[in-house]
């Protein structure tokens, strides 16, 4: 009887028990998720040229960006730009990518704060007569922009983006996207970060990125 009286008592205990933790519920998870990059583009700059080179960086970084028009004014100083930019910070970006004309003594081409987690591309000193070469300047600095917010280095295969270069001539020789390592390494820190990968539609498939004008509206 006694063995009897000490079983139903553990069985009592074990259902309480259950019942208890069954009972408890998980809190949802309430912290945005930065699951975006923002591009805000100067007006001064071409805006086809911004709408292709974005398109590429989205198809080859493999996360969404969202294109604005930018505010700063024409010609300042790069930590300027990056402290106004930092103002434009919102739960739902991952970092924000200025694009537009420095002060003209300012030879950079990309400066990037990743405590703010903003960058600056110049295209005072990148622009170039053929709007296809600019294109493709574009494309180069704006992986490079989101890869320095990712924490990534230099890579050394000449055929990636984010190889260094010295002049121009280089940047327009080097790489239109990362190399496969780098483009693994990319995606991985992404995924740390807690931006969701996407793979991108085709260009015909696309939306428009670019403002629309008085005869597309």
């Amino acid at each position: 009887m006694y063995f009897r009286f000490l079983w139903m008592l553990f069985c009592a205990l074990a259902m309480g028990c259950g019942a208890a933790d069954t009972s408890k519920t998980t809190e949802p998870n309430t912290a945005p998720v930065k699951t975006r990059v923002l591009l805000l583009s100067h007006a001064s700059v071409d805006a086809a040229v911004v709408s292709n080179a974005l398109l590429w960086a989205e198809q080859n970084t493999y996360v969404e960006w969202e294109l604005d028009v930018a505010s700063f004014a024409k010609g300042k100083a790069p930590a300027e730009v990056l402290a106004e930019l930092a103002t434009h910070q919102g739960e739902s970006w991952f970092g924000i990518i200025g694009v537009g004309p420095l002060m003209a003594s300012v030879p950079v081409h990309l400066q990037a704060d990743t405590n703010q987690m903003v960058a600056v591309v110049n295209t005072a000193a990148l622009a170039h007569d053929d709007q296809a070469v600019f294109t493709r300047r574009l494309e180069r600095q704006f992986i490079r922009a989101y890869a320095s917010l990712l924490g990534m280095g230099p890579s050394p295969n000449p055929r990636c983006c984010l190889f260094p270069y010295r002049t121009t001539a280089m940047l327009d020789q080097i790489g239109r996207n990362c190399c496969p390592p780098f483009e693994i390494k990319m995606r991985k820190l992404g995924k740390a970060r807690g931006l969701e990968e996407r793979v991108m539609p085709l260009p015909s498939q696309h939306r428009l990125l670019r403002p629309k004008s008085d005869n597309e509206k």
